[in-house]
C-alpha cells in the first residue's frame, strides 16, 4: 500500500482520473464507493456507462484499465489518508473483505479470476 504522499506519477494519473469521473458525474471530488463502481465499470461494462448525471464513455473506461494494468493495481480512499494504491492482490482482498456488490463476483481485468 502505498499513500497519498508516495503516489507515483502514474498512480497519480489513475487516481485524478477516478476523481474527475466523480466530479462530473456526482459533483463529489471522490464519492463513496467510487473505486468498486469504476472497477466494476471496468472490469464488467463493454460501452459507455451512464452514472449519476453523466456517461463515461467507453473511451475513459479503457484507459481507467490501461492505466490500472499499467501500474498493476488500484486506488482506493482511504478516510484517514486520502488517496491510497493497492497492489492487484492488495486489492483483491480488501474487495472480498468489503464485499460492497452482495453476490457480484470477483473479476480481474489482467484475466485472473
Amino acid at each position: 500500500m502505498k499513500t497519498e504522499n508516495e503516489l507515483t506519477p502514474k498512480q497519480w494519473q489513475l487516481a485524478n482520473a477516478m476523481s474527475a469521473i466523480s466530479e462530473e458525474c456526482y459533483a463529489a471530488g471522490w464519492l463513496s464507493g467510487l473505486e468498486y463502481t469504476l472497477w466494476r465499470f471496468i472490469t464488467y461494462e463493454e460501452s459507455d456507462a451512464r452514472w449519476g448525471w453523466s456517461t463515461i464513455e467507453t473511451a475513459r473506461l479503457d484507459n481507467l484499465r490501461t492505466l490500472a494494468l499499467d501500474i498493476g493495481g488500484w486506488i482506493v480512499w482511504d478516510d484517514d489518508l486520502g488517496e491510497v494504491f493497492l497492489t492487484f492482490d492488495e486489492w483483491k482482498q480488501k474487495h472480498q473483505m468489503d464485499n460492497k456488490f452482495g453476490d457480484w463476483p470477483w473479476r480481474m481485468i489482467r484475466g485472473d479470476q
